[in-house]
Order: C-alpha cells, then sequence, then structure tokens
C-alpha cells in the first residue's frame, strides 16, 4: 500500500511540474508501415506502426486511412520501407492531398530478457518533400531502472509503449512555421561535394559551411536532394558546418545535387543547385595488340616487339600497368604510370636488370583504371627464340665429284645463307648463296685432291638470329701412288679426313 501511494504522488508531482503541451495541427498525414530490420531485409512491423498512428492522432493529425495508403504504394510500385523517392512524396500531395508523411525503421529488437528496441522516425511535409522533424530513440530493459527501483519492465509490450511515446515527445507543437527554407543564397557559404566520378555505392560527401544563421543552430535543417532522396546533413557544432554522406546509385548518370536550408523563423526559398557528380561502374573497353613475327599463331619476338593497348570506348584513365611474366608466373618486367594511356610501348626482351631474357613463353598483361577506380585487363603471349639456325654441313663422295650438303633443321624459316670453300692456300674455290634451306654443292675431286680445304658459312633466320661458322682444315685429300694422273679417290683409305670446327656467334 505505501508503494502504491508513493507512485501516485510521483505522478502528480511529475504533472504538476510539467503540464501537458496542447498541440494544433492541421492537415493529413500519412504513416507508412515501418521496416523492421531485426527480421532480415525489407521486414515489417504492423504492432508499431499501429501505436506511431495512435501517437501522432493524439497530437492532433487527421490520419489517412491505412487502406488508402496501402492502395498508394501498390499503385506506385513502392517495394521497400522506411524511405520514399521526393517524387513519390510530392505525389502524395498532389494526388491525395496529404500534407504530411512519417516514416520510420526498428534498427533494433529484442524480444527476451532484457528487451531491447531501437526506433528512427522522420516526418516529412509533402508539398516540397522537406523533412522537419526526425528522432531516434533506443531503450533495453537492463537500463530502464525507475524511480527508487519500482519502474521495472514487466514486458515488450510496455517496452514498445516507451519508445513510441519517447520518439515522438519531440515533435513540435505547432508546424506550421516550422521548416521553412532560408534564403539559402545567404546562407550557404562554401560547398564541397566529393568525389567527382564514383563507382555505384561509393560514399558522396558533402561539406557545407552556412552563415547568417539563428543563433540556435541546433533547430536549423540542412537538406540534400539528389536521384530522389532527401539526405539530412548533420551538424558540427565544432567545426561550424553541415556535413552529409551517402551511398552512390547504381544507375550511370550524372547526378544534380540540391540543397535547401531550413528553419522556423525564416520565409521560404526555392532549392539551389550546389554541384553534381557522374556514377560510373563501367570497366573500360580494354584491346591490346603485338605487332612482331608470327609463327604458328603467336607472336615471336623478332628484336623487339611493339605492344599497342587500345580502348574501344575513349575516355580518361587515371593509371595504367603493363607487366610481363614466365611460364611459370614470375615477374620479369613491370612499368605504370598514371593519366594519359601511351598508344604504343616496345620490349626488347630484357629484365629488369637489363639482361636478355631466356627462351620460352612470355605473357604480356595490361590493365587499366578509369576515373572511378573500375579497373580493366587483358593479356596476350609472346615467344621469345634467340637460338642460332641449326644448320649442318654433310660431306661425301659421288662420282667424281666431292658433294655437300648444306641441311637446315631449324623451325624458323631462313632469311638467307652464304657458304664459301678455300683452298689451304686460301685461295676461294666455290662460293654460293641463297634462302633455300637444303642445297646441294659439286666439287671436283680434280679440284681438291691432294689439298686440305676449309669452309666458312653464315646464316641468319627470319627472327634475326645468326650463324657464323668457320671450318678449317675440313678435309685432307691424298692421291693413289697408282692413279695420281687420274685424280680419282675410291675407298675409305684413300682419303684422310682432319676436322676442326671454330664457332662464332654474333647477335
Amino acid at each position: 500500500m505505501a508503494r502504491h501511494k508513493i507512485l501516485i504522488l510521483l505522478v502528480l508531482l511529475v504533472a504538476g511540474l510539467f503540464p501537458q503541451v496542447g498541440f494544433s495541427q492541421s492537415g493529413r498525414i500519412a504513416v507508412l508501415p515501418l521496416e523492421d530490420l531485426s527480421q532480415g531485409a525489407n521486414g515489417l512491423n504492423l504492432a508499431l506502426t499501429g501505436q506511431v498512428r495512435d501517437g501522432m492522432r493524439d497530437r492532433g493529425f487527421s490520419m489517412v486511412p491505412r487502406e488508402e495508403i496501402i492502395a498508394f504504394m501498390v499503385k506506385n510500385r513502392v517495394r521497400w520501407l522506411g524511405y520514399l523517392g521526393s517524387s513519390y512524396v510530392r505525389r502524395l500531395h498532389d494526388e491525395l492531398g496529404i500534407e504530411y508523411l512519417v516514416l520510420g525503421v526498428v534498427t533494433q529488437r529484442r524480444d527476451k530478457r532484457p528487451f531491447a528496441l531501437g526506433l528512427t522516425l522522420q516526418l516529412i511535409r509533402t508539398k516540397d518533400a522537406r523533412l522537419l522533424w526526425a528522432h531516434n530513440v533506443e531503450l533495453c530493459g537492463a537500463d530502464e531502472i525507475g524511480l527508487l527501483g519500482l519502474a521495472q519492465l514487466r514486458d515488450m509490450a510496455e517496452l514498445e509503449a516507451q519508445v513510441v511515446e519517447e520518439a515522438l515527445r519531440t515533435i513540435p507543437a505547432d508546424l506550421q512555421d516550422y521548416g521553412r527554407p532560408l534564403a539559402v543564397r545567404d546562407a550557404l557559404e562554401s560547398v564541397v561535394l566529393g568525389p567527382e566520378i564514383v563507382k555505384p555505392g561509393d560514399m558522396i560527401y558533402c561539406r557545407l559551411k552556412v552563415g547568417g544563421l539563428p543563433a540556435d543552430l541546433f533547430k536549423t535543417s540542412v537538406s540534400i536532394f539528389v536521384d530522389e532522396r532527401i539526405i539530412e546533413a548533420r551538424y558540427q557544432k565544432d567545426e561550424k558546418n553541415f556535413v552529409a554522406s551517402w551511398p552512390a546509385a547504381a544507375k550511370n548518370e550524372s547526378y544534380p545535387v540540391t540543397v535547401a536550408v531550413s528553419s522556423a523563423d525564416a520565409g521560404e526559398q526555392q532549392e539551389v543547385l550546389v554541384g553534381s557528380y557522374v556514377v560510373d561502374g563501367q570497366a573500360p573497353m580494354l584491346d591490346l595488340e603485338l605487332k612482331g613475327q608470327e609463327l604458328n599463331g603467336i607472336t615471336v619476338l623478332q628484336k623487339r616487339v611493339i605492344i599497342m593497348p587500345r580502348l574501344k570506348k575513349p575516355e580518361p584513365i587515371s593509371r595504367w600497368l603493363i607487366t610481363v611474366r614466365d611460364d611459370k608466373g614470375a615477374e620479369v618486367m613491370t612499368d605504370d604510370g598514371r593519366h594519359n594511356l601511351p598508344a604504343r610501348f616496345s620490349w626488347w626482351g630484357q629484365g629488369k636488370n637489363g639482361a636478355l631474357v631466356a627462351d620460352g613463353f612470355y605473357n604480356i598483361g595490361f590493365t587499366v583504371w578509369d576515373r572511378a577506380g573500375n579497373s580493366a585487363q587483358t593479356a596476350e603471349s609472346i615467344q621469345v627464340i634467340r637460338q642460332e639456325p641449326q644448320m649442318a654441313l654433310v660431306m661425301k663422295e659421288v662420282g667424281k665429284s666431292l658433294a655437300l650438303d648444306l641441311e637446315y633443321t631449324g623451325d624458323i624459316p631462313l632469311a638467307y645463307w652464304r657458304l664459301q670453300i678455300h683452298n689451304q692456300r686460301g685461295d676461294l674455290l666455290s662460293e654460293s648463296s641463297g634462302t633455300e634451306e637444303s642445297r646441294r654443292l659439286l666439287l671436283p675431286l680434280a679440284m681438291v685432291a691432294g689439298q686440305d680445304i676449309s669452309y666458312q658459312l653464315s646464316a641468319q633466320d627470319m627472327l634475326g638470329n645468326r650463324l657464323r661458322r668457320h671450318v678449317a682444315a675440313l678435309v685432307s685429300v691424298k692421291e693413289k701412288e697408282t692413279e695420281a694422273e687420274a685424280g680419282l679417290l675410291t675407298g675409305a683409305q684413300e682419303k684422310k679426313t682432319a676436322l676442326h670446327e671454330i664457332w662464332t656467334q654474333d647477335f
């Protein structure tokens, strides 16, 4: 009994110290179903929606029937709760005569002890899509220890009632002169908006310096309007400016940004365009062309290879990267740059240390980034072959002649070859050249009998690889005593061979 008397005295005391504020509102107000994030994406909380409706009715608003709100959402295909584009907000005013709109989100909910509930509400004027009031409340049963420990929460319904009452407590008593825009030309001293180009979902930041405002800036509202969204800027007391941020839309296009500054003491003013930004979610269209000698369908390094990146759809580039890797993925060479994309690059087959790379297959990769940070990659393969042309000179006796067969066993086509035969005195016995890969030369045995002969062979393939070979004392031929005048060579015992090869390479 004593407890009940204390509670009654407390209630009378509070009622005497804080008389109830009388609300004098006019105009129809629509409360859209509250989004409940605790139920997942686009969850719905009809119970709290009803309590918010009752609270607004108690404050003198004329409530729009639920059926009329649902019909509007169905007709306009409003799929997301807790948010409504500015064009739809104005449509509520023009088509249904609704003057105010309440949007809300249940940010958290715990149905077990200790009970917890979070609620965010927004009050919007529909004729100009202005945010007039917003409030956020988060309460937990563990924190709600009443005066003298007597007001413990009994269930979730009691916490819901407290949260709704706390959320609606700060709604202005009279909205007729509340939220009118200031003269923006006089109010905005500076605006910083960026980045200029972003990808879908990237954050946009806006910082506004406001001057000529009433002393109490906490009663001033700075609204930003972009892509049918209303973003409220937050006031930073220390820096004396307003800041706002929002994610960029998914559609690739340019978005104008307008601003309105609102205060209860100022007259109306039209929205002011303060800048724009571009959403670009499309990666550059990149192509890579290699110019060099082709072999079996792949580009082969011929002294150098020319690398030409191309944008199928020209656009500004913020940076680029080119990388050469071997067949094991190890980086051989890399280069990068910013801004303009060079028309061409040349690779001379060298690594980072300047030394020539080994023969084999290599991957040339190219990456570009546009101003929004979208990237595109492409790659082409190349082969490095630096081995000298594989040529051999085979000798054998054919009748009364010494046959010299020039044989080529390489895979790369020859550009040319040249063969010179000399005797032991250095006299030129024969000289031949051509482009055929195989060739037979015949020397009369009488021309070479009784002397040593040597040859010099040079060749170059289509890639520029060269062969230089000098073979001295190729063969020493002696006549038979019984057939000296005939000049004929027969039998393996009638000739002695002494081979000595000197190799030289010239690249």
